[in-house]
């Protein structure tokens, strides 16, 4: 089979999953990632042979691809804020808007001198990696429940040169302590998606991420925003501030937490989208 065969048929298997448009920029960034041919080698090099190794490493692939499975599990990583992650079926896969969450604390604290910042439920570590490449000055830690989250994130951060301290902890849990830790800044893209949304979503997120990080209940939408507010009403210097990710649907209501708790310079920031996407609240 030449390659320009391979191509054609892998974009025509996958179209009976996706629209042709996303089929084929699925097919392109397999061939590129696993075959190493780009969308040029396909046009100028399309009538010779498929290498048979590289074909069936792509037919496998393919398999997956078509069972619904995202491209970034099949692949094994993930780019966020220009850089390389590897993700897996033990973290969600980095979002756009979390990139927009980063770029807010990065834009509003250049120097990142003195700095000490914690990111809690830090899955594959995409934000706390992401802010001390950002921010090389800041001291930065990460916490996460899952102990197969914390090992990815702890390879993404060698991987990446970021030097950033892990701690294995769950935030649900009002006993939990850092001892000794006054954090500046407190960051968290927490579970926020209530189960009465799963309809909404892609089966590939449905059926492939981890629901642990995903997913709260109708009836407790906000057990982990307050009980991050909790904990940074303990682990904030003067001064601090937490940000957070959201559900739109419940912006206004973290808003509402944080002023119960006496945060002050409360902000609710759209996204590109012009969605309510995240909160801030000076302690």
């Amino acid at each position: 089979m030449t390659v320009r065969n391979a191509f054609e048929q892998y974009v025509k298997s996958l179209s009976s999953v996706y629209e042709r448009g996303e089929a084929e920029v699925i097919a392109r960034m397999m061939f590129e990632e696993r075959a190493g041919l780009r969308s040029a080698d396909i046009f100028l090099r399309g009538d010779e042979s498929m290498n048979e190794v590289k074909a069936n490493d792509l037919a496998w692939k393919l398999l997956r691809l078509m069972k619904g499975e995202p491209t970034q599990y099949v692949l094994g990583f993930c780019y966020f804020y220009g850089m390389k992650l590897r993700v897996n079926k033990h973290v969600l896969i980095p979002r756009p808007e979390t990139e927009e969450l980063v770029e807010w604390i990065i834009n509003e604290n250049k120097s990142g001198k003195g700095l000490k910042i914690l990111d809690i439920g830090t899955g594959s570590g995409c934000i706390a990696i992401a802010l001390k490449k950002n921010l090389p000055q800041a001291e930065v830690s990460a916490l996460d429940i899952s102990e197969d989250a914390m090992k990815l994130a702890k390879e993404n951060a060698e991987l990446s040169g970021a030097s950033v301290n892990f701690i294995h902890g769950d935030i649900l849990d009002s006993q939990l302590r850092i001892a000794g830790s006054r954090f500046n800044i407190i960051v968290s893209n927490p579970p926020y998606i209530i189960e009465s949304e799963k309809s909404s979503l892609h089966k590939n997120v449905l059926d492939y991420e981890p629901h642990e990080a995903l997913f709260v209940s109708d009836e407790s939408p906000l057990t982990f925003y307050a009980a991050i507010i909790n904990f940074a009403d303990l682990h904030l210097s003067e001064g601090g501030v937490v940000y957070f990710e959201v559900n739109p649907l419940f912006a206004d209501a973290i808003a509402s937490l944080l002023r119960d708790k006496k945060f002050s310079g409360i902000q609710v920031k759209q996204d590109l989208s012009g969605i309510k996407r995240m909160v801030k609240g000076n302690k």
